[in-house]
């Protein structure tokens, strides 16, 4: 259940914005940002078949207003629902029936601007408002993310991570901390982009600690698109080119297919999305 949980959340990441800036997709047709239903088929390596239904619903202004998410036509497995007022949106994760349990979560995001897509802070607490996380965000004169800070259970810095321009590069220095705020592990992220606004990624990686030419990456991700620009493919390599992840997308006339095929000790495990959407 935890895994099919994952994976859940994995899509709702990915599709809930219309394959998410993150992930390269950026296109100005707005079809592709509001989806209606996300059905995922996920089949284990035993052969174990699952299948979870995510329902979008949105105000009269197109915001996201709520999430429902069921397996196997039962059982309801987690439910969001969004308040947004000015450049504040909080949503409260409910699991198991949408009974607020331990796990219960509520997400807060303040941010920047008046599209909201400039996070300033995130909290995350539990039921009893304990923070769980709280990420603070610094962005520079181009309003470019530049500087940010992680912190767990209260005022505990956990990582630190700086990131640097230069033309279609992004290169993100992450510093990982004890609680005493000295580095205990330095992780280096490189970001490609193919346009001068990055929002196309081409490639993204983080450097081994030993950079070798037979293996210069801990792991990297290449994008592909196609000819109108739309992502139609990613692929996750790690451990010297074994490649571990594979996503391929088909767009309808109001509808996107996503195949996820992962390697799981030498078996894949494959998950189906489609995805049908408001506009």
């Amino acid at each position: 259940m935890k895994q099919g949980r994952f994976y859940l959340a994995a899509a709702i990441l990915l599709l809930a914005s219309g394959c998410e800036k993150e992930d390269g997709e950026n296109t100005d047709d707005s079809k592709w940002t509001h989806p209606l239903t996300t059905t995922l088929h996920r089949t284990d390596p035993g052969g174990e078949q699952s299948t979870y239904v995510i329902t979008y619903t949105y105000d009269a202004k197109d915001r996201l207003t709520g999430t429902r998410n069921s397996r196997d036509g039962v059982t309801e497995t987690t439910t969001s629902d969004y308040v947004y007022d000015g450049k504040t949106v909080t949503y409260t994760e409910k699991t198991w029936a949408g009974e607020t349990l331990w796990n219960s979560q509520k997400f807060k995001r303040t941010y920047l601007d008046d599209a909201l897509e400039k996070v300033l802070e995130e909290r995350i607490t539990d039921k009893d408002d304990h923070i769980i996380q709280r990420i603070c965000n610094e962005y520079d004169q181009q309003e470019r993310l530049v500087h940010s800070l992680e912190y767990s259970r209260g005022n505990s810095k956990v990582s630190e991570t700086k990131y640097t321009y230069d033309g279609k590069l992004v290169i993100c220095d992450k510093y990982w901390l004890k609680n005493t705020g000295e580095v205990s592990a330095v992780s280096k992220y490189i970001i490609t982009y193919s346009d001068d606004e990055l929002t196309k990624l081409l490639i993204h990686g983080c450097l081994a600690a030993e950079e070798t030419a037979e293996r210069p990456w801990d792991w990297v991700r290449h994008y592909s698109y196609d000819y109108r620009g739309r992502l139609n493919g990613i692929t996750y390599e790690a451990e010297g080119k074994l490649v571990w992840e594979t996503r391929n997308y088909v767009y309808g006339n109001k509808s996107l297919t996503c195949e996820n095929r992962e390697v799981h000790y030498g078996t894949d495990i494959i998950t189906i999305s489609e995805t049908t959407y408001k506009h």
